[in-house]
């Protein structure tokens, strides 16, 4: 299965917003197609953070950089994943 070109997922996202704005999502499949899509472009910016930090020698900057990213990351997919943390009653 090939990925999409740039406009073809343009149209794809559209339409899935559409869907989800009509309440015309029976099957969740917008709802899915929305949450995976704003997940994907925080996993983008891991893995540039991650290739950034390995090729640039492992430098305290990118080290913060990598930390900050991997955070956003996580809390994209409690966002959407309804992902519950655990606490300990400290926080």
């Amino acid at each position: 299965m090939g990925m999409l070109s740039e406009s073809e997922m343009k149209e794809a996202l559209a339409a899935a917003a559409a869907m989800r704005e009509s309440s015309q999502d029976p099957h969740l499949v917008a709802r899915a197609l929305l949450n995976l899509h704003y997940q994907n472009v925080h996993y983008r910016h891991l893995l540039e953070a991650v290739e950034h930090y390995i090729n640039s020698g492992m430098a305290t900057l990118e080290l913060q950089r990598l930390r900050i990213a991997l955070d956003k990351t996580k809390g994209a997919i409690s966002r959407t994943g309804h992902v519950e943390v655990e606490q300990f009653g400290l926080e």
